[in-house]
C-alpha cells in the first residue's frame, strides 16, 4: 500500500530555482541505508511536487508536496491496534482520538512523520535561505549515546563535510567508532535505542529577521523543533551552560 504524508511550504518568494535532485539526495541522505541497524527497512521514498513549481522555479504560490512510500505493508501493525507502545506516543493518540486514530504505519506517531515536513520542506527552505539571504544551513551529531566529540575547533565547512563520511555525520572520527558500538550493542543485547543532541549551524544570519516578541527566531526556531516527536530539549549559543 502507498502510504503518503505531505506538507505545505507557504511563504515562498517567486524565482527560487528549486532543483528536485536536491530535494532527492535530501531524503536519502536521512534513510542511513549504508547502517542497516537505523533503518532495517531502508523504504524506498519517492516524491511529488503538487503546486507551486514552474519550469525548476518557484511561483510565489505555496509549494505543496508530497513523499510516498511504496512498500509499506500496513497488516504489520495490525496488532498494535489499541495496543500502544510502552513510551510510544500511541498512547496519546489512542487517548485523543479513540477508534478513529489511523494507526497503520504508526501514523502521525512514526517517527518517519518528518519526512515530509521537515526533510522535503526543510530543502525547500534551504533553497530558500541560499538564494535570497545567502544564508548556508548545515547539521551533524555531536553525541549519540552518551558518546560526545572532542574536538571544538570545528568549522561550518567540516560539519558539511562531515556527511561524505559514512556512517555517521560527527567531525571526531574517534567519538564516531565508539558511538557506533554503543549503538550495535544496546540493539543487540537489548533491542534498544539510545537518544543522542544533534547540533545546526548557519553561515551569517543577517539581522532583523523575525518580529520582537512571539514570531522573534529563536521563537519559531524552538518551536519548530520541538514539533519533532523525539525532542526533549533545545538550546541557542552556549543555551544551558549560560546559567553557570
Amino acid at each position: 500500500m502507498d502510504l503518503p504524508l505531505g506538507a505545505v511550504v507557504d511563504g515562498v518568494p517567486a524565482g527560487v530555482a528549486l532543483d528536485e535532485s536536491f530535494i532527492k539526495k535530501e531524503l536519502e541522505r536521512r534513510r542511513f541505508c549504508h547502517l542497516p541497524i537505523l533503518n532495517p527497512r531502508c523504504e524506498d521514498e519517492e516524491f511529488q511536487i503538487l503546486s507551486g513549481v514552474k519550469d525548476g522555479f518557484t511561483e510565489g504560490t505555496p509549494v505543496a508536496i508530497v513523499v510516498w512510500n511504496k512498500r509499506a505493508i500496513s497488516d504489520y501493525y495490525n496488532e498494535l491496534w489499541m495496543r500502544p507502545r510502552p513510551s510510544h506516543a500511541d498512547l496519546a493518540y489512542y487517548l485523543k482520538f479513540g477508534r478513529f486514530y489511523d494507526h497503520r504505519g504508526g501514523g502521525r506517531a512514526s517517527g518517519r512523520e518528518t519526512v515530509a515536513r521537515i526533510v522535503a520542506g526543510g530543502a525547500i527552505a534551504k533553497a530558500v535561505l541560499r538564494q535570497t539571504i545567502g544564508v548556508e544551513v548545515a547539521s551533524h551529531l555531536v553525541e549519540l549515546g552518551g558518546v560526545a566529540i572532542s574536538r571544538e575547533d570545528y568549522t561550518f565547512e567540516d560539519v558539511v563535510k562531515s556527511w561524505e563520511k559514512p556512517p555517521l555525520p560527527m567531525v571526531d572520527d574517534e567519538a564516531m567508532r565508539r558511538a557506533i558500538d554503543v549503538l550495535v550493542n544496546a540493539a543487540k543485547d537489548g533491542g534498544d535505542s539510545v537518544g543522542g543532541v544533534g547540533e545546526v549551524l548557519t553561515t551569517e544570519v543577517p539581522p532583523g529577521l523575525g518580529e520582537p516578541v512571539f514570531d522573534k527566531l529563536k521563537a519559531d526556531l524552538a518551536k519548530a523543533v520541538m514539533s519533532i516527536g523525539s525532542a526533549v530539549g533545545i538550546e541557542f549559543g552556549l543555551g544551558f551552560r549560560l546559567a553557570g
